[in-house]
């Protein structure tokens, strides 16, 4: 089940897909959610804000940078 945030990145890009896809304009999005980035430093070092944010998570854990930068670089 996406969040609200999701869904509106997923729309979007959908819409652009819809709008460009027949002048040869490829739509992606990558939605990593909770990453250990500087970003989202602060959840690092709160173990009990940490374990919030992750609870949502079907893994119980974060993503690292990389994992994803396979995805961005191909």
């Amino acid at each position: 089940m996406l969040t609200c945030q999701y869904s509106a990145v997923v729309n979007i890009i959908k819409t652009f897909a819809i709008g460009c896809g027949n002048l040869g304009v490829r739509c992606n999005a990558i939605l990593p959610g909770l990453t250990n980035t500087k970003f989202f430093g602060a959840l690092f070092t709160h173990e009990d804000i940490y374990s919030k944010a992750t609870f949502k998570i079907r893994m119980r854990r974060h993503a690292e940078p990389n994992e994803i930068a396979g995805t961005v670089y191909t």
